[in-house]
């Protein structure tokens, strides 16, 4: 199965490519900044990038995983799955 999400990430100015970049209020600027910065930090951390790829494939990206439901297959004496949208 094809991984459905890309981490592909936009340049410093918030561009993809052509496409992207935005618009912050003066008043929130170096607020911006601050996150920004500490976003950059946390990037280069392995257990960050790690819980975020496991976040994005659980939680966000396409296809949703198949569960298997254990113990709904234990009650029932059957394998159930579930799929999450």
């Amino acid at each position: 199965m094809k991984n459905s999400f890309d981490l592909t990430m936009p340049n410093g100015e918030g561009y993809f490519g052509e496409y992207g970049g935005s618009f912050v209020p003066p008043e929130l600027e170096q607020i911006m900044h601050n996150i920004n910065a500490a976003y950059e930090e946390c990037s280069k951390d392995p257990e960050f990038k790690a819980e975020l790829a496991r976040l994005y494939k659980h939680f966000v990206g396409r296809p949703s995983p198949i569960f298997h439901a254990e113990n709904l297959s234990k009650k029932y004496g059957a394998d159930i799955y579930l799929k999450r949208e």
